[in-house]
């Protein structure tokens, strides 16, 4: 992990601990204030800094990890693994500058079967070019690096786009008894299974247009251009719908599948007090507590930063450690920018284990270079195709979300 990225952690929270020094004296004068607010402020901007040198550090190691599973998976060397990732990259830089001339024999056939894939005829731009697992595994890893529901939930991935039923349970009203010798017991209970569908919404990515000096420029790193433009462009898509998507014609938000845990005292429109939530918190069945996160808008956060217990102490605490989470009540708090804004009858706060959200990827990313539609911009563009699904997938309640008072 990075040296910087642990200075600067401690350089924030020494800022967070001298700004409540000041917030916390009876005699604060308006002066004081405004340099508390200042150190605040100061403090996200180095959590924003904080966090581009951590998300880099982390898909850098979430990548080796990746290659490493699936040496384990296959049986092989990792270095197998590597070598095949950069064969797949070779070759996708090949297909988007249209230069095929440093691939091998090997490369060349496999691309064609890769295109013939896609639904072409013969022309790369007829039916575009379906990636391998290896280009659309640093895909979502770079997708995930976004944060939002992909950070937060847990992937699977598909070969296919079938619908997928996935089982649900929630047995914590069942419980043991005891029996006397050589007495039958009652009747047991049945385990209470449901279900919940997993589908494959297609995603579109929009056209990625580049000029076609850049094309020609060799040095330029084309394969992580175009896996970083996609991976924002759908991680903005989709975010929103796992978020509060309807689950009907998109994928179910992770609020939509959640339940209410706390509707505000009256008066909190647009903030939330300690009290609600701690019973946001124990709306949550302590089974399903352990490993729970509050999920929020930034701007949320920002609100909740300034609560106290009854002791006067802040709920808010600054993560210190190189990749520690702020919590709040203990709990890491995860941001989500498509979470809403705390206003009236608003659902701004999501508490829970997050992880029962699961979201499903089909592999088969299929990319389409267009040769002709921008030619007379000097462009060549590129669009891509993506499918997948989101669902809050148990049969109990373990999230629960904060509505704001309506008055």
């Amino acid at each position: 992990m990075s040296a910087l990225a642990k200075k600067l952690r401690g350089d924030r929270g020494k800022l967070i601990i001298n700004a409540r020094e000041i917030l916390n004296k009876a005699d604060c004068t308006p002066e004081q204030m405004a340099e508390a607010d200042r150190m605040m402020g100061e403090a996200d901007g180095l959590m924003t800094r904080i966090d581009g040198i951590e998300k880099a550090d982390k898909m850098a190691a979430d990548l080796a990890e990746a290659q490493a599973e699936v040496a384990g998976e296959r049986g092989v060397p990792q270095g197998q693994v590597q070598q095949e990732a950069e064969a797949e990259r070779r070759r996708i830089v090949a297909y988007i500058t249209g230069d095929q001339s440093k691939l091998t024999d090997d490369d060349r056939r496999v691309m064609a079967k890769r295109i013939q894939g896609a639904g072409a005829v013969g022309t790369p731009g007829a039916g575009g070019y379906t990636v391998a697992p290896e280009f659309m595994r640093d895909l979502l890893i770079a997708q995930k690096a976004f944060g939002g529901m992909r950070a937060a939930g847990r992937e699977i991935k598909t070969d296919t786009g079938v619908d997928l039923p996935w089982p649900t349970m929630d047995d914590t009203a069942n419980v043991a008894t005891i029996v006397a010798e050589n007495t039958a017991g009652a009747a047991g209970t049945d385990l209470g299974f449901g279900s919940k569908t997993l589908k494959s919404w297609t995603y579109r990515s929009g056209y990625l247009p580049i000029s076609i000096e850049l094309l020609q420029d060799s040095a330029f790193d084309f394969d992580t251009l175009i896996r970083d433009a996609l991976a924002g462009r759908f991680a903005r898509g989709q975010n929103p719908h796992f978020t509060t998507g309807n689950g009907t014609t998109q994928p179910e938000g992770i609020i939509t599948g959640a339940a209410l845990g706390r509707t505000g005292t009256t008066g909190q429109t647009g903030s939330i007090i300690t009290d609600d939530l701690i019973e946001l918190e124990h709306s949550v069945d302590p089974a399903y507590r352990q490993g729970s996160s509050f999920m929020m808008h930034d701007t949320s956060f920002k609100v909740v930063k300034k609560l106290k217990d009854a002791q006067n102490r802040p709920l808010f605490l600054p993560g210190f450690t190189v990749g520690a989470a702020d919590t709040i009540l203990g709990y890491p708090v995860r941001i989500n920018q498509d979470m809403p804004v705390m206003a009236a009858n608003a659902k701004s706060a999501l508490f829970g284990n997050l992880s029962n959200y699961v979201i499903r990827d089909v592999l088969g990313l299929r990319v389409t270079r267009l040769n002709e539609r921008f030619a007379e911009n000097g462009q060549i563009a590129f669009i891509a195709f993506q499918r997948t699904d989101g669902r809050l997938v148990s049969a109990a309640t373990p999230v629960r979300w904060y509505a704001n008072s309506a008055t």
